[in-house]
């Protein structure tokens, strides 16, 4: 939960010479508002904290594209 992840990174925060965040968005979100949305939880998640994050890694990478699933147009 989100409170939880709060608590983690208030605790980590305390030993880490450098904090970091990972998560992953999905295998295939394709579309930009996965991003945005996992980057504005992730944001409240460390503002909630109030710790300063060193690295932010949202994982995973580009889609594959499958012919019965083409991607959507940016």
């Amino acid at each position: 939960s989100a409170e939880d992840a709060t608590e983690i990174l208030r605790e980590a925060r305390r030993y880490a010479d450098e904090l970091g965040v990972s998560f992953h968005v999905g295998s295939q979100a394709m579309k930009p508002t996965a991003w945005w949305t996992a980057m504005a939880d992730v944001s409240r998640i460390i503002i909630a904290a109030s710790v300063t994050v060193d690295i932010v890694d949202v994982g995973g990478g580009f889609p594959s594209i499958y012919a019965d699933n083409p991607p959507p147009s940016l």
